[in-house]
Parts: C-alpha cells; structure tokens; sequence
C-alpha cells in the first residue's frame, strides 16, 4: 500500500469512525460457488449453481465505489474458474479500489496474465506434502506449490492463509511454512479451523482439539516475535489464544455462552468486544466491512456467517440499503485471528498499524 492509499485509506476510516457512519470499507465478494478441487472438509461446491453476472458484479462494485469501499477480495468456490475473471478484477482495478483473490491455486499457472493486476494473491499452504494433502485432496500441494513459484516469478503479491487441523498442529509443520514463506518471498496467516458450516459440514473431522491449537498458537508468537513471516500481529495471536473454548466460535449479545459464564474480564474500554468475557477488538463486521455471496446476498461477516445471521440481497435493495439492514447483528466476539486482526485494524489500534506497515504482505514481499 502506497502513501497516497494509506492516506486515502486513513481518511475514509477516520471519517467513517468519526461520524459513526455505515460504510463498506472492506468487502468480499463471492464470485462463484463452482470449485475444480475436493478438499476434505469442504463442501462449498454443493451449494447452489446461480452466480452474479458480470453486468450484475460490475452493478454492485459502481455502488461500492460510491459508497468509499477501499478493498475487495475475490473468493469462491474457485474464483479463477470464471471466464470473465479478468473483467472483473480490472474493472475493480479501475475503480481505484484495491484487490485481492482467494485460489486453490490450480488455475493460477494457466491464467496468470489473467490475474496480473492484482494486489494481492491468497493462496493456500497448509504444511508439508503430507499434511497439505491430508487437508485437501492427493495431488494438491504439487499444484498450490506450481502456483506459488509462477505467481512470484510474475511479480504478483503474495499470501498464503493455513487453517490449522489436526494434520498441521506441530512445531515442525509451523516451522516448515514460514521456511517456506521465506524461501518464496510471502507472509503466512496463520487462522483456525471453524466447526461445521454451511461450507464446512465435514469439519469435525479435522477439528484439533483445544490443546493442540493452543500449543500451536504459542508457537506461532515466538515465531512472530523473532521477526519470521507471519503477517496478524502477536496481539490478534495472542487474543485468539486467550479464547476459552474453540467449540464456541462466536459470541452472540443475545444469549448466554456456558462456556465462557463467569470468566474474568480480562479487557476494557470503547476499542474491545462488548461482551467482556474475552479478550478482543470490537467487532466492525457489518460496519465497515461486510460480505456479498454468490446471488447477491449481503451478510455481516465471512461465509461462517451465510446462513446464520440477518442478510439481504443487494440487487433487490442496493448495497446501501443491504449494509444498513446487516450491521443490525449480534455478533460481538469470535476467535479468528484474520477477523480480530480486521478489528484492530478498523480500531486504529497502534500496535497492529505498525505490524502492517512493516509486513511482507504490504512490502509486496
């Protein structure tokens, strides 16, 4: 990111915050729910087939625009299985608004000229051969690992985002990433498994348990803390584990979470969650960031979302009115780092704006 985009970037948000104002700084788009991979505990390909148009994308990124989004990630399903992928990130491009792309990777050596103009590729390497393939599906880590090597090699930005399991909860799969990441050139986001979804309904057989995440996560702050390639700060690191109970992914202000009863508050003040049972940022999800699905929907949050809290479809109302009517949840807290990472971000907190400006990710590394 540029000075004149982080200014640019600095202003829209401290306007918005000023003001109290709803707006969709952050986006994700999901182009797609068609995916040319089988990983293990994913189902999102078993969703239905309807998908935006282009004409209809193109629709909905004018309104974004207008309406001060800054950022959009494109993700799927398999967002480079779309002919007019190219179209859609340029226009984006044009738009003057960031953009990003989830993959599997497995398009990525075929439609590199396709994906030039990104600002940023998110691919996935989840540990060794083994571990990676033990996640997915055989075959996939030779595939992400083509990728990795062409996309460096076309001076595309890189990110690699690792779900931890129980296939790479270890020391040496922690380790084995970040020697990766630095033989390569990227940073390494380090993120949890989440229980079943809509998308995610084999999950539990991949779930670690409590202890393997929580040794893992130490791990990953002293790598962190060493300078290695990690790309959330150790705080968002550090409130992920303090989390009590990964069976319980979210917390809601409407109801009662047993397992968090009566914990002791461990922070306080306007930028936290308002549920002080645990540590953490306030949460800015259908705020200032928001999702899109494939049809159209609007939703708060990310696709553990879709399905669970109030959404709206933007064609049916425009994207004003669609994010108006989501920041109405009642999430409060969860315990992904990439999400609580966002709600620093947005918070203006001192310590995760420094981590960003010195990361591999915004270096172009």
């Amino acid at each position: 990111m540029g000075w004149r985009e982080k200014l640019d970037f600095g202003w829209t948000l401290l306007k918005a915050r000023t003001l109290g104002e709803i707006r969709p700084i952050f986006v994700q788009i999901s182009v797609t729910n068609r995916c040319n991979a089988r990983c293990n505990y994913c189902n999102y390909r078993e969703r239905y087939a309807d998908e935006l148009s282009a004409k209809e994308l193109f629709h909905i990124i004018d309104q974004l625009a207008e309406l001060g989004t800054k950022r959009i990630f494109l993700w799927g399903g398999e967002p480079l299985i779309r002919d007019d992928i190219a179209q859609i990130i340029n226009y984006i491009r044009q738009k003057g608004i960031h953009c990003g792309l989830n993959s599997n990777g497995y398009l990525v050596p075929k439609k590199i000229d396709a994906i030039k103009n990104l600002n940023q590729l998110t691919l996935s390497v989840d540990g060794d051969k083994q571990a990676h393939d033990a996640n997915r599906e055989p075959g996939s880590y030779d595939k992400v690992m083509r990728a990795v090597k062409v996309a460096r090699a076309a001076g595309i930005p890189l990110y690699t985002c690792v779900p931890l399991t129980k296939n790479n909860v270890s020391d040496y799969q922690i380790d084995y990433v970040l020697d990766e990441a630095e033989k390569y050139g990227y940073s390494v986001g380090i993120i949890i498994l989440k229980h079943p979804t809509e998308i995610s309904r084999n999950a539990w057989k991949f779930m670690a348990s409590d202890a393997q995440i929580r040794h893992t996560l130490r791990k990953v702050i002293r790598e962190k803390k060493k300078g290695r390639p990690l790309h959330f700060s150790t705080l968002s690191y550090c409130d992920s584990l303090a989390w009590p109970d990964y069976s319980v992914e979210r917390i809601m202000a409407d109801e009662e979470t047993p397992p968090l009863a009566g914990r002791r508050p461990v922070a306080s003040g306007d930028d936290y969650a308002d549920n002080r049972s645990v540590r953490g940022p306030k949460c800015w999800a259908g705020r200032l960031y928001f999702l899109i699905d494939t049809n159209g929907d609007v939703y708060p949050c990310a696709a553990s979302t879709i399905g669970k809290m109030r959404h709206i479809n933007a064609l049916d109302v425009g994207v004003e009115r669609a994010v108006e009517y989501v920041s109405k949840h009642k999430c409060r807290a969860c315990f992904t780092p990439c999400r609580i990472e966002y709600n620093y971000l947005l918070s203006l907190n001192p310590r995760v704006l420094l981590n960003l400006d010195r990361s591999y990710y915004e270096k172009g590394y």
